[in-house]
């Protein structure tokens, strides 16, 4: 998932978020989202991310069959993403020159499957 802020709301700030789903291949599908200023109508944050099936038996990815492409297929806005496709990586913070910096924070990555060993799916959840 790639998200790029814009702005920050302040404390206090109303957001609307926007989602919706665009086809993405035949064994993924794209969630692209907005986050909207309500006072301005300004858009703050756009962020665009793949969503890929797996077979909750085997841990493997899996097509997405016929049968449920067309149950979702109505759903699907078939958009560009909102945000382009960006292999750039984060640089390291350098903590002398950064104006804030929060330690404490939980982290936490978990595979999708129970072995560890049949995909490289994972879930990262971070709490601030």
């Amino acid at each position: 998932m790639q998200v790029l802020v814009d702005q920050y709301p302040a404390w206090g700030d109303t957001v609307q978020v926007e989602t919706w789903v665009s086809e993405s291949g035949t064994n993924r599908m794209r969630r692209d989202g907005l986050v909207r200023d309500i006072r301005t109508g300004e858009v703050v944050t756009r962020a665009s991310g793949l969503w890929v099936l797996m077979n909750k038996k085997t841990g493997r990815l899996s097509k997405i069959t016929e049968e449920v492409r067309r149950e979702i297929e109505p759903y699907f806005m078939n958009t560009d993403p909102v945000v382009e496709d960006d292999e750039r990586k984060l640089i390291k913070l350098d903590e002398k020159i950064a104006d804030i910096i929060r330690s404490g924070l939980t982290g936490l990555v978990r595979s999708t499957d129970d072995e560890r060993s049949r995909s490289n799916v994972s879930v990262t959840c971070v709490c601030v």
